[in-house]
């Protein structure tokens, strides 16, 4: 970005062979995910949005999406219940960890708790 001090260097990603600290402060709230919502029998379906926000509901959840939903996030059978699919969080996080060769990650994130959802 424009006006950074010339002692800053911005990256897309982070180098390879890093020893240090890598700490995200919020930066999985960036990441983007899909959004799955219940449907009136039960099931998890994606939410499908069009570029004047109307959205609907799409096919099912399935394979790695629905393993996650159901690990991390798990839906009740209610009409209406919605989740984010965080699995590109997952992988994401992973591959910035990838990048150290030794010293420590951290990510900070202000969290809600699950009955708050």
């Amino acid at each position: 970005p424009a006006g950074l001090d010339r002692r800053v260097q911005w990256l897309p990603r982070p180098p390879d062979g890093v020893t240090g600290l890598l700490f995200a402060n919020e930066w999985l709230d960036n990441v983007p995910v899909d959004v799955a919502q219940v449907d009136a029998a039960g099931v998890a379906r994606r939410v499908l949005v069009r570029g004047d926000g109307a959205e609907r509901l799409g096919e099912p959840v399935a394979g790695a999406e629905a393993e996650w939903l159901a690990r991390w996030w798990p839906l009740p059978a209610e009409e209406g219940r919605r989740a984010e699919i965080g699995l590109p969080r997952d992988e994401a996080w992973a591959s910035a960890v990838a990048a150290l060769d030794a010293g420590l990650a951290v990510a900070a994130d202000y969290a809600h708790t699950a009955a708050a959802r």
